[in-house]
């Protein structure tokens, strides 16, 4: 089985302890001869937007694409703008560089397993309509403790 995992934060070479509980379920799938792709698109925000906060101007330095621990990690960039977990949802644009990247990478998945309701849990209903692809999302901390 292949097992497309969609998430906000999954470790890699420069942050490893970010997410690191993405990884330790990813390779305990692994163990099990389970076939998993990660996908954990990252923010850009565009030139005017960057002037407006120095959090904004920074350059999220994470590589694009590396394998951890068997595991292939994309890191594909999505047009961000400011507060858009409140107001702009980004489940669409992250959707977008999602798909682009299974179209460029030929990843034909069997399933999607997406973490946390926003954003992506709204990008992976979006990526299985498109691909025709089950999905079940997983839902942490403040999606069950503060957005309800």
């Amino acid at each position: 089985m292949k097992i497309l995992w969609i998430t906000s934060v999954y470790p890699s070479s420069l942050k490893p302890g970010e997410g690191v509980f993405h990884e330790t379920q990813v390779q305990e799938l692994q163990k099990l001869g389970i076939d998993i792709t990660v996908i954990c698109p990252r923010p850009f925000h565009s030139a005017p937007v960057r002037m407006l906060k120095k959090a904004y101007r920074k350059k999220d330095a994470r590589p694009e694409y590396e394998i951890r621990k068997g595991i292939p990690v994309y890191r594909p960039f999505y047009r961000a703008v400011p507060g858009q977990l409140k107001w702009a949802q980004p489940h669409r644009r992250i959707a977008s560089a999602v798909l682009k990247t299974m179209k460029q990478r030929d990843l034909h998945p069997d399933l999607i397993h997406a973490h946390f309701a926003m954003p992506s849990g709204g990008a992976a209903a979006v990526v299985s309509e498109t691909a025709r692809i089950p999905y079940v999302l997983t839902l942490h901390g403040s999606d069950v403790n503060v957005y309800p």
